[in-house]
């Protein structure tokens, strides 16, 4: 075919009144469309609607399912949060009480330390004055016996007399008596 016999071909085709385009609208295209439409419809409804129905209402109450154990799931987290909170809050409380007792305890445990330590300092000191009385008076007996054995020594000589021990001794105890308070 040449390029002439095609312009001629185009040329008849473009004069005949019965050849439609592409976007004329025939009565009998649009009728059979219609038909096509009702047949593939009804196929589709008969063999895949059912099917498609029963898998979406599956997925529809899978969805519920999923949901509801969400928001199960979301109201016990909520529970356990709210319990959480409640065992935190009597744990600090029951340390604050254990820590304020412990306070309690140690204050009285240094009271009492501290009672302890001055009635041990008062019978130290009591026990120190008994024996610095006991000593003052050890050393004031022996003082006089002394004393006397230097009198009666002393008193000897110059009477110039000897004294036998046991008069001597009779006489110091003598002294003695007479230099006691």
């Amino acid at each position: 075919m040449s390029a002439t016999n095609v312009i001629s071909e185009v040329a008849a085709s473009a004069a005949e009144p019965n050849v439609h385009g592409v976007m004329d609208v025939s009565g009998t295209l649009m009728v059979w469309t219609w038909v096509t439409f009702a047949i593939v419809a009804f196929l589709l409804y008969k063999i895949a609607w059912k099917p498609i129905l029963s898998v979406l209402a599956s997925r529809e109450e899978r969805i519920r399912r999923s949901l509801a154990e969400a928001e199960e799931a979301h109201a016990t987290a909520i529970n356990a949060e709210a319990q959480r909170q409640d065992v935190l809050e009597k744990a600090r409380t029951e340390a604050q009480t254990i820590i304020n007792a412990a306070r309690a305890s140690a204050v009285d445990h240094a009271k009492t330390i501290e009672q302890q330590a001055r009635d041990e300092a008062r019978q130290m000191v009591a026990n120190a004055a008994a024996e610095i009385g006991r000593a003052t008076e050890h050393a004031r007996r022996e003082l006089r016996q002394t004393s006397a054995a230097l009198a009666v020594e002393l008193a000897a000589k110059v009477i110039d007399e000897q004294v036998d021990p046991a008069r001597q001794r009779t006489l110091a105890d003598q002294l003695i008596r007479e230099l006691q308070p």
